[in-house]
């Protein structure tokens, strides 16, 4: 992986293709005779005798080519061969055959060398080139919604341990600075949605500040730096580190398996209400205690941002939770998938309740993304029938004045005044809801 990194890092960028199909690089191809000549969209208004690569004797040909700033080149490579016949030759991907292209950051000349006979077959000589096909990663960070800074002040580079880091100069006092990290790869911008994007801190007096980021390697490819184990930080003199959040816009998402034969899933997403600088509640009304539910929790949108309740014994995943009257979770960032959460059951004397979720992010860390809480609250509806929150001679008072029809029964009281749980509501549920409060 250093070497890789290394190599991506490099002036002067080797292009890794692959052939189109039946035009091996290894296959032994006789070229005598045959004459190489750049096509392509940027080549489209030169004649035939202009676009001739040279030959540099030792089995490559080459093509200088003037490119501005930012401007984007495509190409691929024909054989001309003495017999009349010709190849192309493309870049492969599971796309199809694709043209080569790159950009260059600087206005520049570069030449293109092709060898026919090699693998890698495309090499661009040249400063700062960015191809935009491939196995090509370039990783960047900025400063979310600042214009200080441009698009390329923030290309990050690593250094031999494979850690990226920018350094942002004089950046000037703001609150709710967002520092956020993307990967472009092969040319296309790849946000890690699997995991945390951005960190959060305040700036008091102007200062430089150096972000870092730190891939996973222990994941293949493209994955090391998508997956939620990566590590964003940044520091600075006058940088204060927040670790709590800008938005306050909190949902929740929550899948409600039913039991039995004919199980289904019903999914749900719910706006929380914000009760503390860092807390959000939401409460899960008349629910049955029979079903399974997966939790899982997002910052302002849907899929920016997720949070997941995640059960830990010992450091180990819990796949399977079994949740009491007052039960808390440990929440963590995990993929958007509800299937990577725990599935919850509760054990209660009752079979309908409301359910009191509260997300708790006083103690979260953006850097490891860990220490959020998500506590889990039964209420006993049964023989609620006022709905207070208690249990009292209030409730008997309720439900007769509800059987003398002076007032109407709403679900939830329908639930609660079933006192002996026949389903009916009568006045042996007064009589049954008397004794209890005698007891």
């Amino acid at each position: 992986m250093k070497k890789g990194l290394a190599m991506i890092l490099s002036m002067a960028v080797i292009i890794t293709c692959i052939l189109a199909p039946g035009f091996s690089a290894s296959a032994a191809v006789d070229h005598e005779g045959s004459t190489f000549l750049i096509c392509g969209n940027s080549f489209e208004d030169l004649s035939s005798t202009e676009r001739i690569m040279t030959d540099n004797g030792d089995g490559s040909y080459s093509y200088p080519l003037h490119i501005g700033k930012g401007e984007t080149a495509t190409f691929y490579v024909t054989e001309e061969m003495a017999d009349g016949n010709h190849r192309n030759y493309f870049y492969y991907d599971f796309l199809g055959d694709e043209e080569f292209s790159f950009k260059t950051n600087t206005e520049q000349d570069v030449t293109i060398l092709f060898n026919p006979d090699k693998n890698p077959n495309v090499e661009i000589l040249g400063g700062d080139i960015r191809p935009l096909f491939g196995d090509y990663i370039r990783v960047y960070a900025f400063v979310d919604g600042s214009d200080q800074f441009t698009y390329e002040d923030g290309l990050m580079t690593a250094d031999e341990n494979g850690l990226f880091s920018v350094t942002f100069k004089d950046m000037q006092p703001r609150e709710h600075v967002l520092f956020d990290v993307y990967v472009e790869y092969s040319g296309e911008p790849i946000i890690g949605y699997y995991g945390y994007n951005y960190f959060p801190a305040d700036i008091t007096e102007a200062c430089d500040v150096t972000v870092y980021f730190q891939p996973d390697y222990s994941h293949g490819g493209i994955y090391a730096y998508l997956e939620n184990t990566c590590k964003i930080w940044a520091t600075g003199d006058n940088l204060a580190p927040k670790h709590t959040f800008p938005y306050h816009n909190f949902k929740i998402h929550y899948v409600e398996r039913t039991s039995g034969k004919n199980a289904k899933n019903t999914y749900h997403t719910q706006p929380m209400k914000q009760t503390g600088e860092n807390t959000y509640e939401y409460v899960i009304e008349n629910t049955n205690l029979d079903n399974s539910f997966y939790f899982s929790f997002s910052e302002n949108t849907d899929w920016y941002m997720a949070l997941y309740a995640v059960s830990y014994n010992n450091n180990q995943y819990v796949e399977n939770v079994l949740a009491t009257t007052n039960t808390e979770l440990e929440a963590i960032g995990y993929p958007f998938m509800e299937w990577n959460s725990p599935i919850v059951n509760f054990s209660a004397d009752y079979k309908y309740c409301n359910v009191k979720v509260t997300l708790d992010l006083s103690d979260f860390d953006y850097v490891e993304k860990n220490g959020a809480r998500v506590k889990l609250e039964l209420s006993d509806m049964m023989m609620d029938v006022n709905m207070d929150g208690k249990v009292s001679i209030q409730d008997v008072t309720e439900l007769q004045r509800c059987l003398a029809e002076f007032n109407d029964f709403s679900k939830n009281q329908s639930i609660a005044a079933d006192v002996n749980g026949d389903k009916r509501i009568n006045i042996h549920d007064v009589t049954a809801l008397q004794r209890i409060l005698a007891e």
